[in-house]
C-alpha cells in the first residue's frame, strides 16, 4: 500500500479506509493539518468547521463498526446520541 498523504489521490485514500490503514479520523486530522498550515496565506476556507469535520468522521467510524457487525459499538453510538 502507497504511503498516504495530502496529496495522495482520493482513490488510494478510499482505498486505505477500506482496507482500514487509516481512520475516518485519521484523515480528516490529515486535512485540517494541511489546511491549518496553508489558509492563512492562501485565504481558501471561508467558513471552517474542524469540530463538524471531526465529528462527521466519528459518526462514519461508528457506522463503519456497526455494518461490520460490531453490535456494541451500535448500542453505545445510539446511547451517545440520546437514542431509546
Amino acid at each position: 500500500m502507497v504511503r498516504i498523504g495530502p496529496f495522495s489521490t482520493a482513490t488510494d485514500m478510499l482505498t486505505a479506509l477500506r482496507q482500514r490503514v487509516l481512520s475516518s479520523r485519521e484523515l480528516v486530522e490529515m486535512h485540517l493539518q494541511r489546511i491549518s498550515e496553508l489558509d492563512g496565506a492562501l485565504n481558501s476556507i471561508p467558513v471552517f468547521c474542524p469540530d463538524r469535520a471531526r465529528a462527521a468522521a466519528e459518526f462514519k467510524t461508528a457506522l463503519t463498526m456497526c455494518r461490520a457487525g460490531n453490535d456494541r459499538v451500535c448500542a453505545d453510538e445510539a446511547r451517545e446520541r440520546g437514542a431509546r
